[in-house]
C-alpha cells in the first residue's frame, strides 16, 4: 500500500513597502521590484500620490486617528496639496511631513 504524500509546499510572498521618506529621489529608485524565493520587495516613487498617503497615514496612525487619507486631504496634479485635520485633535507631526513638497495648506484648527 502506498503512503500518502506527506510534504507539501509553501510558498509566502512578503510584500513590503518602503516609506517614501527613506528612498532617494534618484532615477534608479522610482520602481525597483526585486523578487526571490519567498519575498518581493517594492519601492514606491517619491513625488507621487502614494508617497504622499502614506505619509498621511503615518500622521493619522501616530495621532491614533482612523480617518481616511482621502477624506483628510484635497490633491491636485497627483500630489498632496491640502491636509484638513481641524477638530482631529492632531497634535505629532512626524517629520516625514516635510516631504510633503506638493503641499500648500495644513489646517489643524
Amino acid at each position: 500500500m502506498r503512503k500518502p504524500c506527506m510534504s507539501f509546499c509553501l510558498i509566502i510572498s512578503v510584500f513590503t513597502v518602503i516609506n517614501a521618506a527613506n528612498v532617494t529621489k534618484s532615477p534608479e529608485n522610482i520602481i525597483k521590484t526585486t523578487s526571490g524565493l519567498g519575498k518581493a520587495v517594492a519601492v514606491i516613487k517619491p513625488g507621487t500620490y502614494s508617497a504622499d498617503s502614506i505619509i498621511v497615514q503615518k500622521i493619522l496612525d501616530t495621532n491614533g486617528r482612523y480617518d481616511q487619507v482621502s477624506d483628510v486631504s484635497d490633491s491636485a496634479k497627483g500630489r498632496i496639496i491640502h491636509l484638513i485635520f481641524n477638530g482631529s485633535s492632531i497634535s505629532i507631526l512626524p517629520s516625514q511631513i516635510g516631504n510633503l513638497s506638493a503641499l500648500n495648506d495644513l489646517d489643524l484648527s
